[in-house]
């Protein structure tokens, strides 16, 4: 094993601009953002997460994702190693005006959270004809 390979990544607390009245801690979740020509692309990475405890909200151009973790299920959990904390997850980010807001799609399969954010039809690549 390389040193790289026993390296543990933290996560990351939530930075909270708002108070919140519950107890549980919130964490940034990871996300990785890909683009081609049609669309962007992300994967929200929410362990523990389940299909019917996320949340995708778009308001005033903020995409907001929430996951929430059934905090129950880990109510007689004792640790013995642990490399991360049980928590609620949630990212904002801010929309531009060259994404089709419209028509957003939105799907979550084992602890991922896979979104596909069109590109409005004005900012997609196209080939002029010349006359």
């Amino acid at each position: 094993m390389t040193k790289q390979e026993l390296e543990i990544k933290r996560k990351n607390e939530l930075d909270k601009k708002c108070e919140y009245t519950m107890a549980e801690k919130i964490f940034t979740p990871d996300v990785d953002i890909y683009e081609n020509d049609e669309a962007l692309m992300m994967e929200v990475e929410m362990p523990g997460v389940k299909k019917g405890a996320v949340e995708v909200n778009l308001d005033n151009n903020l995409l907001t994702l929430k996951g929430r973790i059934e905090s129950s299920e880990y109510k007689d959990y004792r640790a013995l190693y642990g490399e991360y904390n049980i928590g609620h997850y949630e990212r904002v980010f801010e929309l531009g005006e060259k994404i089709n807001q419209e028509k957003i799609k939105a799907n979550m399969e084992d602890g991922v959270l896979y979104l596909t954010i069109p590109k409005a039809d004005k900012v997609k690549p196209r080939l002029i004809e010349v006359n």
